[in-house]
């Protein structure tokens, strides 16, 4: 049976929350009020029937899995999968860049800067119990370097929405193949 892409990741998602969120019932509680206990091999027949069951569930999601690695190679999303992890770090990274605060310096003005600080450092270091602050802290980036930084940032957003456009539509026309073996238990899920 085919199925869209994006409904296969759905249903791949569902199963991985059957297998292994979904809780099991694995102890039980005995009331001393309670006539009609179930018996502890029961129990452990129901359990070791779920587990089966989640078994199969697995082997379901990890065919889909599978189907859908393939059509993303395929279909170069994989490709583009990895072009957007990169544009997202460099967005990360020129973002960081481009909110830095730029102050407007020269190495004239810096030496300037830093010689008063000296200057006050010598004077305090005699009265004062604490150390004055004997450094200059400045940017190395102009307001320039800084507006060219947002430039890049937009360009890049921009690269990837163009980006996610081209994933969303590959997404939206791609089918998988699912064994037909694996179609009545999608079913009685009502994941199909």
């Amino acid at each position: 049976m085919e199925i869209g892409v994006r409904k296969a990741r759905i249903i791949e998602q569902q199963l991985g929350y059957l297998v292994e969120e979904e809780p099991m019932k694995l102890v039980v509680e005995y009331s001393i009020f309670a006539d009609d206990r179930p018996k502890l091999d029961d129990l452990a027949k129901d359990a070791m029937d779920e587990i089966e069951k989640r078994s199969l569930y697995n082997d379901i999601r990890y065919v889909i899995r599978d189907a859908i690695s393939a059509y993303n190679h395929d279909s170069g999303l994989s490709t583009f999968m990895a072009e957007e992890a990169k544009l997202k770090s460099m967005i990360r990274l020129y973002s960081k860049l481009a909110d830095i605060t730029p102050e407007k310096h020269t190495d004239s003005s810096i030496a300037a800067e830093l010689d008063a600080v000296k200057m006050r450092y010598e004077n305090a270091k005699d009265t004062s119990y604490s150390s004055p602050k004997s450094d200059v802290r400045v940017h190395v980036f102009s307001y320039d370097d800084i507006h060219q930084f947002k430039i890049r940032v937009s360009e890049l957003k921009k690269a990837q929405s163009d980006l996610a456009e081209k994933m969303l539509g590959l997404n939206f026309t791609g089918k998988i193949s699912i064994p037909d073996k694996f179609v009545d238990t999608l079913k009685v899920l009502n994941f199909l």
